[in-house]
């Protein structure tokens, strides 16, 4: 068989395996209240899969999306667009903010995540599936999970980083049965982080 054939219904297979995780959203009530920390821990659990930071898919990505606004689109189109709207997100040298360009003992290492494969999976794990905002999102953290290596047999949680109550909101509507995961720091504390730690 040609390895360069897309097996879809390998593809659909995974796409059930994450329509039946048990959502999980996490949001902050404050700056600097550790949402970054906590997702850190829960990245690459085997029973997990997440993505890389926060994102925000429906305020701003679905909002912005050129493709989405087009009544016909190309899948492919879409991951290109995503992978361009959140290109720190696939190489972690241009996240300044979060200073994740400065990984490892010396803070001179980042990660990298090869594009053309979450577009690939991105594009089969949609394929054969209606392109609702609820199936985009649910592609995207599959495409990333498998563009990370990751396997899908042990899955049990999506864990989503909502990061803004806004977002949790529009999260929870497609995603009913949502676990929220809040997390809080006293005011002081936070004020502080801020002026050391951000820039």
């Amino acid at each position: 068989m040609n390895q360069n054939v897309v097996s879809f219904s390998n593809y659909d297979n995974k796409f059930k395996q994450i329509n039946n995780l048990q959502p999980f959203v996490l949001v902050s009530t404050g700056g600097r209240s550790g949402t970054d920390f906590l997702q850190s821990l829960l990245d690459n659990h085997k029973e997990v899969m997440s993505f890389n930071g926060h994102l925000k898919l429906y305020v701003d990505f679905f909002q912005r999306s050129k493709c989405l606004k087009c009544k016909s689109f190309d899948l492919q189109d879409l991951a290109h667009e995503f992978v361009g709207h959140y290109i720190e997100r696939f190489n972690s040298k241009y996240d300044l903010i979060e200073r994740k360009d400065q990984l490892g003992v010396d803070e001179n290492d980042s990660q990298r995540i090869d594009p053309r494969i979450f577009i690939k999976s991105f594009v089969s794990l949609l394929h054969n599936q209606k392109h609702t905002q609820k199936n985009i999102l649910m592609g995207i953290h599959g495409a990333y999970h498998e563009s990370m290596g990751c396997d899908f047999n042990n899955l049990k949680i999506l864990f989503y980083h909502a990061h803004h109550f806004d977002e949790v909101y529009k999260f929870i509507e497609d995603f009913p049965t949502t676990t929220i995961i809040c997390t809080n720091r006293d005011p002081r504390a936070g004020f502080v982080s801020t002026i050391e730690k951000w820039r």
